[in-house]
């Protein structure tokens, strides 16, 4: 992006395992009431997960399900169709709008399966009000989501049109998934500390309305930034790197009083968070608040960066946070992001 003109957020729709929409979760996620389940891998081994209740979802049309995809795939999608109701439900779409979409790693079988069918589908299911022709995908895992913001805003900016939807979806309910993450001892364990990072695996879907002009009591994306860092093997040269990426918050005028760290407390995400804070000590409020949706929802993986975007917005909005929320993520990738919202 050339220059950078501030985003409004004018809606937000949500589905996780805290609720069915944006205004449930959020409540509930404030009010620190999380649903973790425990799940049995084997006889010995129990796994902390987040999951979304089936009843809350829309059955799948009957086109979806003749499709052939694999009902874990159609799960996703009827998943993203509540979320996408729901941010729709506070806006009017007058014309066809894009929609920029952050999904799982490009590799995953669920990435392929969904940009064969979920615009298209999406759109027949709501009103054809999509602008197929100029949406878009970015498979990038954990930091899509930002991904996919930055590139919706670059849409804005460019004039093409005066609405964007932006969204996010994923799920770490597959049981390979499970399985690999178990193995790698990076998954939460129910009565086993040894080896546990913190991580739960969730699923969840969010969807955001953007545009450049809005009321004034809407939440703002004042600055956002996207950076690949080509390699992960020396951490100097990580800590050289995140602390030049994001130095241009320094030259922001805003007090920056939330920060929003990647995931839910593995040790990966420790070190860079930790580099990232480092960087950030002479610009940010002495009493931060530090935020962590991931507790409350567990790892939404690519939706997770848009999640914490809503919860910023909707705290911001409502009077439970003030000044500036920064919000980082991180792909397994090289893919890095941030965005503030004001």
């Amino acid at each position: 992006m050339s220059e950078f003109s501030p985003i409004k957020i004018i809606a937000s729709g949500v589905t996780t395992p805290l609720g069915p929409d944006s205004n449930t979760c959020f409540a509930r996620m404030h009010g620190a009431m999380p649903e973790i389940k425990t799940v049995e891998i084997t006889e010995d081994t129990s796994v902390l997960t987040a999951s979304i209740d089936d009843e809350i979802l829309s059955p799948a049309p009957e086109s979806l399900i003749q499709s052939g995809m694999h009902p874990r795939y159609q799960r996703m999608l009827r998943i993203a169709q509540s979320a996408f109701a729901d941010n729709a439900n506070k806006i009017r779409i007058t014309s066809a709008t894009p929609v920029f979409l952050g999904l799982p790693q490009e590799d995953s079988a669920a990435a392929q399966e969904e940009q064969k069918v979920f615009i298209p589908w999406l759109n027949n299911l709501c009103g054809k009000v999509i602008d197929t022709t100029n949406s878009k995908y970015f498979p990038f895992g954990a930091a899509s989501g930002f991904i996919a913001l930055y590139s919706a805003i670059e849409w804005l900016n460019q004039g093409n049109s005066d609405l964007v939807i932006v969204g996010a979806i994923d799920s770490m309910q597959d049981p390979r998934i499970i399985q690999q993450l178990l193995d790698d001892k990076r998954i939460m364990v129910s009565d086993n500390p040894d080896g546990n990072q913190g991580m739960i695996p969730s699923e969840g879907a969010v969807f955001l309305t953007l545009c450049k002009q809005g009321p004034a009591s809407k939440p703002t994306v004042i600055d956002i930034k996207c950076a690949n860092i080509e390699s992960e093997d020396d951490e100097t040269g990580i800590k050289d790197k995140i602390a030049e990426f994001i130095e241009p918050i320094n030259s922001l005028e805003c007090d920056i009083k939330n920060t929003y760290p990647p995931l839910n407390g593995e040790t990966h995400w420790i070190n860079e968070w930790g580099y990232c804070m480092q960087t950030l000590y002479q610009k940010i409020d002495p009493e931060n608040n530090m935020v962590i949706p991931a507790y409350s929802c567990g790892d939404l993986g690519a939706a997770h960066a848009l999640f914490s975007i809503a919860a910023a917005a909707d705290s911001q909005e409502y009077g439970l946070t003030n000044n500036a929320s920064f919000i980082y993520s991180a792909s397994d990738t090289a893919h890095r992001a941030y965005a503030i919202v004001k």
